[in-house]
């Protein structure tokens, strides 16, 4: 009874809070033409140039170059002037924010009763990647959620409220399923994902695990120097309204932005290394991942064991990608981060794993 009231109390949050980012949408009419060069764009537009070019990584780009020539469409002129502007796409993200919901759904349902093979879980992998990468851009994530709350209560990013609801639903959503956002509704997350799946090397990444406390140190430590450049104005971030993780932002793959050489080298890096090791981005560097962390262990539906039906084989330790399992199976009260890949579920022969809210079996 508990856990339905919680239920039905963060799903009700989470809908009062679509409902308030509906009410902060913005009517802002955009000049736009393929063949308008960026000074005409950024003058009908009432921003400078340079500020274009800063958000473009081209400080070098002449001001006669066309929209067309930068390969910049509608959207993503709209996208550019609204981070200029800070401006926000409140209609847009509301529907994006329900469509995770509805996602996150169907994921949760299919673990919980079992139902999620391999086949359908690159299917749900590739939506994630496609939809929530490719299609919706960099913006639209927990991770750039987090960041852009973060740079709101230091003044360089309007509509601090806003992105503080946005990251509110995220939380609320891994408070439902322990990391589903994490874990399926990140297209970056799901990337890694997909690409850890690949076939071979299977006794290599066996072997290939990070220690979760030198993983999540490092994850903490960063997190505590982007607080310090940020607050302290280190390095002059704030006045280009940059903190430490615009560097190493890999969500620039999805609107396909390689400026800086930092950003680059961290996708590439990121990617190779998911080969062998599960998720470092997640694991090594995501300060959502961080918080989602702190608490997992109050996440309604999670793994659970049935301790009259476990034989102790160890089989879902082994099957787990990190270290996630060990701390499930030890009962620490914070183990490392569970993703709910359900690997673990697939492993148990003996019925004593489920992914719910109480241990017993669907």
């Amino acid at each position: 009874m508990v856990q339905k009231i919680g239920i039905l109390l963060t799903v009700t949050v989470f809908m009062v809070s679509i409902v308030v980012l509906l009410g902060r949408a913005e009517k802002r009419t955009v000049f736009y033409e393929p063949d308008a060069t960026l000074k005409m764009f950024a003058r009908q537009n009432q921003v400078k140039p340079g500020e274009i070019k800063r958000e473009l990584d081209m400080p070098f780009v002449r001001g006669s170059t066309t929209l067309a020539e930068l390969n910049i469409d509608e959207r993503r002129a709209r996208d550019l002037l609204a981070h200029i502007t800070g401006g926000f796409a409140a209609e847009k993200t509301a529907i994006a924010l329900c469509a995770v919901f509805v996602f996150t759904t169907v994921v949760m349902i299919l673990l919980c009763r079992g139902a999620m093979s391999s086949p359908v879980k690159v299917v749900l992998l590739l939506i994630s990647v496609s939809g929530f990468g490719f299609y919706l851009g960099k913006t639209f994530n927990p991770m750039v959620s987090l960041v852009k709350f973060m740079k709101g209560i230091t003044g360089i990013e309007a509509n601090g409220l806003a992105w503080f609801l946005v990251l509110l639903c995220f939380f609320l959503l891994a408070f439902i399923g322990t990391k589903l956002v994490c874990g399926w509704a990140c297209p970056f997350g799901a990337l890694q994902e997909l690409i850890y799946k690949l076939p071979g090397l299977r006794n290599l990444k066996q072997r290939c695990k990070i220690p979760f406390p030198l993983s999540n140190s490092i994850r903490a430590l960063l997190f505590l120097s982007c607080l310090a450049v940020l607050f302290l104005n280190l390095f002059g971030l704030r006045e280009q309204g940059r903190v430490l993780y615009h560097l190493i932002n890999p969500f620039n793959l999805f609107d396909l932005r390689f400026g800086l050489v930092s950003v680059s080298v961290y996708i590439v890096l990121s990617l190779v290394l998911s080969i062998l090791f599960y998720r470092p981005h997640c694991y090594l560097v995501c300060p959502f991942g961080l918080f989602s962390w702190l608490f997992e262990k109050f996440s309604i539906f999670k793994i659970r064991i049935d301790r009259e039906k476990c034989t102790d084989c160890k089989a879902c330790l082994k099957a787990c990608p990190g270290y996630a399992m060990e701390g499930i199976y030890a009962d620490k009260l914070f183990g490392a981060d569970c993703f709910s890949c359900g690997e673990c579920l697939k492993a148990c022969k003996f019925d004593a794993l489920a992914y719910g809210s109480s241990p017993e079996k669907r």
